[in-house]
C-alpha cells in the first residue's frame, strides 16, 4: 500500500494526493478522531498531500 505500485509507478505522495482530493472530508474526520491509529494515517496522508497537518495549502 505504502509502496510504489509496480503497476501504477504511483509513490506514496501521489497517491496521498489524490486519496486527499477526492476525499478530503474523510481524511479531516479521521483526522479529528479519537483513534490514534486514524489521526496518524490522516495526518501522514496530509502531510504527504502537501497540506500540512491542518488541511490548509
Amino acid at each position: 500500500m505504502f509502496k510504489n505500485n509496480p503497476n501504477t509507478g504511483r509513490s506514496f505522495s501521489e497517491w496521498a494526493k489524490e486519496v486527499y482530493r477526492q476525499e478530503k472530508d474523510i481524511i479531516e474526520i479521521m483526522y479529528k478522531s479519537s483513534d490514534l491509529y486514524e489521526k496518524a494515517m490522516a495526518s501522514m496522508i496530509m502531510k504527504a498531500a502537501g497540506c500540512g497537518s491542518n488541511g490548509k495549502n
